[in-house]
């Protein structure tokens, strides 16, 4: 009998991917995480992230709001994987290097202020 894979759902998109037959068999796709018994694609995570930075400032302005989604979703990026270039973040985050530069400058004060 062949091996049919496995398949993982998104539970924010429905997207529905799957593991080739034959191949090592893994908990789940690389860039998916588990949160709160549910799994999410890579997509669904920048939402997410998106959705959280809205929720922390509540009342603000559209405007505003879709501030806050850009700063989030170049933030996640660079907290995702850190070692890749500006450039790549940029890309990934569909924003523009000095974006990058100013996020990393501010996660970098951040983290000073809190430890």
């Amino acid at each position: 009998m062949t091996d049919p894979g496995r398949r993982w759902l998104c539970h924010g998109c429905a997207m529905t991917t799957r593991q080739m037959a034959g191949s090592e068999r893994t908990e789940r796709p690389a860039s998916w995480v588990n949160h709160d018994g549910h799994l999410y694609c890579l997509s669904c995570r920048r939402v997410l992230a998106a959705d959280i930075a809205i929720e922390n400032e509540p009342g603000s302005t559209v405007g505003r709001r879709a501030e806050l989604r850009r700063w989030a979703v170049v933030e996640f990026e660079i907290e995702r994987d850190p070692e890749r270039s500006n450039g790549e973040i940029a890309r990934a985050a569909r924003s523009s290097v000095p974006a990058v530069t100013k996020a990393r400058k501010r996660l970098e004060a951040r983290r000073l202020v809190e430890a």
